[in-house]
């Protein structure tokens, strides 16, 4: 495009970084009935490494892995871009009740949906 596409309506807003990678937010969508798809909008400062999310609920946390490479480009395309997206199964959003973001554990609540 000729200029940096925005964020997509509907998405959750976060902005949260953790070293070189910032998470812009994400959306979700039923994976079948005990998961959901999840897609977050992440932007590269810098190198490129996996980033630990935990989504906490009710029935506790579960920890997942955002992997740059399944967006399915190269580093080199993604450290250009202005935000890309790393998928990845998690709970149902609906019994999402907050995000950790990093080994650090910054800590996002999240309304109910």
């Amino acid at each position: 495009l000729p200029t940096p596409a925005p964020l997509p309506d509907g998405i959750t807003r976060l902005s949260l970084r953790e070293g070189a990678l910032e998470v812009l937010g994400f959306a979700s969508g039923r994976a079948g009935s005990d998961r959901d798809r999840y897609a977050f909008y992440v932007k590269a400062h810098g190198p490129l490494r996996p980033l630990r999310v935990a989504f906490h609920g009710p029935d506790g946390s579960v920890e997942r892995v955002l992997d740059p490479g399944a967006s399915l480009r190269g580093p080199s395309a993604l450290m250009g871009a202005e935000w890309f997206i790393i998928p990845v199964v998690g709970p149902p959003r609906a019994r999402v009740t907050g995000l950790e973001i990093g080994p650090m554990g910054q800590r996002m609540a999240l309304a109910s949906e």
